[in-house]
């Protein structure tokens, strides 16, 4: 180590009275070591290149080497060893990644590490087996190595308050879910509002004569479950909704996160309008399309599952859906507004939009909840 100077003690010019310090002067810093060696070096000839290029230079006074000279056959034997060691190091670099993983072990390690097992996807009964299809078919092999990571790329977990309710809404009972945070007083809870298969409630028992459920509609909730690792309903049971869709929760739910499923609540609307027709359309024609576009038929506005918890109508939307249809030359809302407000009986001006709270869902024509009535103006009978 070097000695360091001995101190001096010093006083400021200025300030007598003050105390003086003492001061030391380091040293220089010692010089960086150069480092004349390539690391890209990989292979024999670069490796047989380099240790050529040292020996010239350690002695410049030697103008003449024979392949033959002990110190060219060092050279050429420690550059094949080097080679190997490099070759090596490659190949458990390769073996640290998935994908330039080449040995079974290590590629199944990976593939489990992320949670995708591919004898199971495969639906095989043992690894072994999986070995088998991998040593026949490589590409077998590529096409795993590809579909691990893409696993694990779709959200499974219910984590954030989208997670629920989009989760949730993959659930072959539910049609839409939607999720609301609030605080209860100790804790903030999340409450998912589902609108269910056909109208139905949460607390109904599924198997019963009002809810009779077809098997092929059976067979898809149980490949569901046994898609997502849930248990298989126990139809002779005759469970609820809510323990199917509790057992679904319970798995992918944040640990902590207080979570309740609470039916929605149908609100009816009332919409009567004046459609006012072109003289060549049939009445019959414009009143089956009108009813079309704005009823609860796979194209229709009003159709379970289209309307999410909480979305509000807006009168735009019921104008664009009618005015589009051929034969339509313009269009007088009569009514708009929900049965259970004051406006129904005596509206004299026609909202641009109805409020529906996030626990509600708007219907329209749906199993008593809602009228749509229609008038023309017109057009040709029949």
């Amino acid at each position: 180590m070097a000695k360091l100077q001995d101190p001096s003690l010093q006083w400021e010019e200025i300030n007598q009275g003050d105390p003086g310090y003492r001061k030391v002067t380091l040293p220089e810093p010692v010089p960086k070591i150069g480092d004349d060696f390539d690391w890209h070096q990989r292979d024999f000839e670069s490796f047989r290149l380099a240790m050529l290029l040292d020996l010239q230079n350690r002695f410049p006074e030697r103008k003449r080497w024979n392949e033959g000279d002990l110190e060219l056959v060092l050279i050429e034997i420690l550059a094949a060893q080097l080679d190997l060691l490099s070759d090596m190091a490659d190949r458990v670099s390769a073996e640290s990644y998935l994908l330039t993983a080449r040995r079974l072990e290590s590629f199944l390690a990976w593939l489990s590490f992320i949670n995708y097992k591919p004898w199971e996807e495969r639906q095989l009964e043992s690894v072994e087996q999986l070995i088998k299809l991998y040593q026949d078919e490589p590409h077998q092999m590529e096409i795993d190595r590809r579909l691990g990571p893409a696993s694990i790329r779709r959200q499974q977990r219910m984590v954030s308050s989208d997670d629920y309710g989009n989760q949730l809404s993959a659930h072959p009972l539910v049609l839409r879910a939607y999720t609301r945070q609030h605080w209860n007083g100790s804790w903030l809870e999340l409450n998912v509002v589902v609108a269910l298969f056909k109208d139905w409630r949460l607390d109904d028992r599924l198997g019963t004569n009002e809810r009779t459920l077809s098997n092929k509609m059976k067979q898809h909730i149980s490949n569901f479950h046994a898609q997502w690792k849930l248990r298989e309903p126990q139809w002779q049971a005759n469970p609820t909704i809510r323990e199917l869709l509790s057992d679904y929760l319970r798995r992918y739910r944040m640990a902590g996160q207080s979570v309740a499923l609470q039916d929605v609540i149908p609100v009816g609307l009332i919409v009567e309008i004046t459609v006012f027709m072109d003289e060549r359309y049939f009445q019959s024609e414009i009143l089956r399309e009108v009813k079309r576009e704005l009823g609860t038929g796979p194209d229709g506005f009003f159709r379970p599952g289209r309307l999410a918890a909480g979305q509000d109508i807006q009168l735009s939307d019921i104008y664009q859906r009618v005015m589009k249809l051929d034969g339509v030359v313009d269009m007088q809302m009569r009514r708009f507004a929900r049965m259970d407000s004051s406006l129904v009986s005596n509206q004299s001006e026609i909202p641009q939009f109805i409020v529906i709270d996030p626990d509600e869902l708007a219907m329209c024509n749906n199993k008593g909840a809602g009228v749509l009535q229609v008038h023309l103006q017109g057009g040709r009978r029949g």
